[in-house]
C-alpha cells in the first residue's frame, strides 16, 4: 500500500489518539508544519512593494498627477488663446512657470508608470498553485472556532520559522506571504480541519524520535533496576 504524502488534522488525531486541538498545539509550538492548499498570488511581505497595499500611494499619485496635468494644460491653452475667465488669467511668467511644473509632473508620471508596470509583472510571476503554511494566528482561530474564513496571510511552505523578540515583544521571524486568491478560479471562503495537511515525512520523523526516546527511557530504567544493592 502506498503511503499518502499528507495526513489531515483529523487523520493524524486518530493516528496519535489525540484531539484535534492537541494536533493544532504542535503547530502552534512550531514543531509541526500545518499546511493548506492555495491557488492565487502569494506576495512576499518582506518585500512590501510586491504587496497590494504598498503600491496604493504610488497609484494614487499617478492618477492625481495625470489629472493635474490635464487641468494645467487646459489652463495654459485657455490663456494662450484668450479663453481664460477673469479668475484664470495668468501673467506670462506664471504660464512659463506652470509649463515647467507640467514637464516635471510628466517626468514623475513616466517614472511611476514604469514602477507600476514592473510591479504588475512581478505580481504575475508570484502565481502559486500549491501549499501554504498556516500562521500561528490562523491555528489559534481554528482552536477557538473549528473552522475559519480563508486566511489572507500565511508562511512560505518551505519555512523554518522561529520566534524572535523585539522590545520585549515576541514576533514570528520568517517569510510571511500576503495571499490573493485567483479571481478566475474557485474562491475558497472557509477552511476546516479537513483542509489542514501535515507532511507524512514529518509525522514519521516525529514518531521515530519518540520511539528513540521511549527506548532510551526503557534502557535507563532497566539499567537502574539491575544495579546491585550495595547495602
Amino acid at each position: 500500500m502506498i503511503e499518502p504524502s499528507y495526513l489531515t488534522v483529523p487523520q493524524l488525531a486518530t493516528r496519535w489518539r489525540q484531539e484535534h486541538w492537541q494536533i493544532i498545539d504542535h503547530g502552534l509550538t512550531l514543531k509541526l508544519p500545518i499546511l493548506f492548499r492555495f491557488d492565487g498570488f502569494a506576495l512576499d511581505m518582506n518585500n512590501p512593494w510586491h504587496c497590494h497595499s504598498s503600491a496604493a500611494q504610488e497609484r494614487r499619485e499617478f492618477i492625481e498627477k495625470q489629472l493635474w496635468i490635464l487641468d494645467s494644460e487646459a489652463l495654459v491653452h485657455a490663456n494662450i488663446f484668450g479663453q481664460a475667465s477673469e479668475f484664470e488669467v495668468l501673467a506670462s511668467h506664471e504660464i512659463s512657470n506652470l509649463r515647467g511644473r507640467i514637464d516635471e509632473a510628466k517626468n514623475r508620471v513616466n517614472v511611476l508608470k514604469e514602477r507600476l508596470d514592473k510591479r504588475v509583472q512581478q505580481h504575475r510571476n508570484s502565481r502559486v498553485s500549491g501549499l501554504m503554511r498556516a500562521l500561528p494566528q490562523t491555528l489559534q482561530r481554528f482552536q477557538q472556532n473549528g473552522d475559519i474564513a480563508y486566511p489572507r496571510k500565511a508562511m512560505h511552505p518551505n519555512s523554518f520559522p522561529t520566534l524572535a523578540e523585539l522590545d520585549g515583544e515576541q514576533y514570528l521571524d520568517d517569510r510571511i506571504m500576503e495571499l490573493e486568491q485567483d479571481e478566475s478560479g474557485t474562491r475558497r471562503k472557509r477552511l476546516t480541519f479537513d483542509d489542514l495537511l501535515i507532511p507524512i515525512e514529518v509525522i514519521n520523523a516525529m514518531e521515530d524520535r519518540k520511539l528513540e526516546r521511549d527506548d532510551k527511557s526503557k534502557r535507563s530504567l532497566c539499567s537502574g533496576l539491575m544495579k546491585p544493592d550495595t547495602n
